[in-house]
């Protein structure tokens, strides 16, 4: 029984010190110490709503709605055109890069074999097979140098698609 009566006591107390925490803490809001603010007697002036965590009312959810709504489309619209761009680069490598490999193969093969260039007397190779297949590796450079640079922009292009991708 004693022990009771003391735990009453002790939650008394502890009632007692939340009393005093909420006089302290209106009379901070109120303006005033003591209950003599404008609000008098110690009361709160304004009132203040504790956030729910429910959200808000109709213009949040439409909101909501809107964003889904338009967000997805519009991203997956242009994840789809920077990947059809990707994808056009793609071919053109592909283009130029077989081009490039048809010029050096004609180039090693004139190299290997230039024919010969009859004259009445004798044979000799034929420089001018030679030279056009220097032509060739000339050509096929430029093919291939233009394949790396489309390589490049291909890397280039996939920066901007993870961006997207990622939001």
């Amino acid at each position: 029984m004693i022990k009771s009566e003391s735990n009453k006591l002790n939650h008394g107390d502890d009632a007692n010190k939340r009393n005093d925490a909420n006089k302290r803490n209106n009379d901070s809001l109120s303006g005033g110490s003591g209950g003599s603010g404008v609000g008098g007697g110690g009361k709160i002036s304004r009132s203040r709503k504790k956030w729910s965590g429910k959200g808000g009312g109709i213009f949040s959810r439409f909101l909501l709605i809107a964003y889904i709504l338009l967000k997805y489309p519009i991203k997956f619209g242009l994840l789809f055109s920077v990947a059809s761009i990707m994808y056009f680069i793609l071919k053109q490598i592909y283009a130029f890069g077989c081009q490039a490999v048809t010029h050096f193969i004609t180039f090693f093969t004139v190299i290997l074999n230039p024919g010969d260039f009859d004259l009445i007397v004798f044979t000799i190779p034929n420089i001018f097979n030679v030279f056009m297949g220097f032509l060739d590796l000339f050509i096929g450079v430029i093919y291939l140098g233009i394949t790396f640079l489309l390589f490049v922009l291909l890397g280039l292009i996939t920066i901007p698609f993870n961006l997207i991708f990622a939001f």
